[in-house]
C-alpha cells in the first residue's frame, strides 16, 4: 500500500464520548470501554450518497445500506484523482465511520462485533479509474491521530492490518485487534513498528477511532454495491 491511501475532506471536531452498555444489544460485548452506540454519536465521512450519520438499529447499535452504483449523480467508477485529493469522487459510495474519542487510550485492544445482512451483494472499491488492484472489499479498524484536518501527515491515520472481507456475510461477526504496532499500518503503508513513537503519539493523542470501508490498492477509499443490497449493523465497539 501506498500514498494511494490517503483520503481528504475536514473531520469534524473531536469529543470523548463513552456509554454504558446498552442492554438490549446482543451479543454481550466484551468487558472494557464500551463506546457510545448512540447513531448520532458517530459520523459517515467521506461518502457521498451517504447520511451524515447510521441509523438505530431494532436490535440496539447502529446501521447503514450500502449505495449502489446506479444512483446519481453519476455511477461508479469515476474519473481518476490525483493527490492530495484522492478519491474526491461523486459517485455515491461508504468510506469512513468513526466516532470522536479524545481519551488517551491504554487499552490492549479494540474489538467492533457486527453482522452482514446482504441479499446476492456484488461489492465494489472502484469509486476512481486510478483504483486498479484486486483486493476484495473489506472493513478494517481506524485510530486517527487528533489535528488531522489537513489529511497530510502520513502518521496520524493507522489501518489495522487484519479485515474482514464483505462477501463474508453472517452475524456475530467481530474484529478483534492488538493496540500494538505490529498490528497496524500508517497512510502509506508502512508497520507501526518502522515508527513506533509515531502510533504511540496516536494512541495518547487520539481523535477518532472507527473504521473504513475499500478495496483494491487502498483501505479506506469506499465500497458500493454494482448490484444486490446489503446492511452493515454495529452492535458494539469496545477498548478491552
Amino acid at each position: 500500500m501506498d500514498k494511494m491511501r490517503i483520503s481528504r475532506l475536514v473531520p469534524i471536531a473531536a469529543a470523548t464520548l463513552i456509554s454504558a452498555c446498552n442492554s438490549s444489544s446482543p451479543p454481550k460485548a466484551p468487558a472494557g470501554t464500551l463506546i457510545s452506540m448512540a447513531p448520532m454519536a458517530w459520523q459517515i465521512r467521506y461518502s457521498p450518497g451517504m447520511p451524515l450519520q447510521p441509523t438505530a438499529y431494532t436490535g440496539g447499535g447502529w446501521q447503514f445500506d450500502f449505495p449502489t452504483n446506479t444512483e446519481t449523480p453519476s455511477p461508479c467508477p469515476a474519473a481518476a484523482t490525483q493527490p492530495p485529493d484522492f478519491n474526491v469522487s461523486p459517485c455515491h459510495h461508504v468510506d469512513y465511520v468513526t466516532i470522536p474519542y479524545t481519551a488517551p487510550i491504554t487499552a490492549k485492544s479494540l474489538t467492533v462485533t457486527f453482522d452482514i445482512v446482504a441479499q446476492s451483494p456484488v461489492y465494489d472499491y472502484r469509486t476512481a479509474a486510478n483504483n486498479t488492484c484486486t483486493t476484495p472489499a473489506s472493513v478494517r479498524l481506524l485510530l486517527e491521530h487528533s489535528g488531522d484536518a489537513a489529511l497530510t501527515n502520513p502518521v496520524y491515520r493507522w489501518w489495522s492490518t487484519t479485515d474482514h472481507q464483505l462477501q463474508t456475510a453472517g452475524t456475530s461477526l467481530s474484529l478483534t485487534i492488538p493496540l500494538t504496532a505490529d498490528q497496524w499500518t500508517d497512510v502509506d503503508g508502512q508497520a507501526g513498528t518502522a515508527n513506533t513513537a509515531a502510533f504511540a503519539d496516536t494512541l495518547a493523542n487520539i481523535g477518532d477511532i472507527g473504521m473504513t470501508f475499500g478495496g483494491g490498492c487502498f483501505y479506506g477509499h469506499g465500497v458500493y454495491l454494482d448490484s444486490g443490497n446489503a446492511a452493515f449493523i454495529v452492535r458494539n465497539f469496545t477498548l478491552n
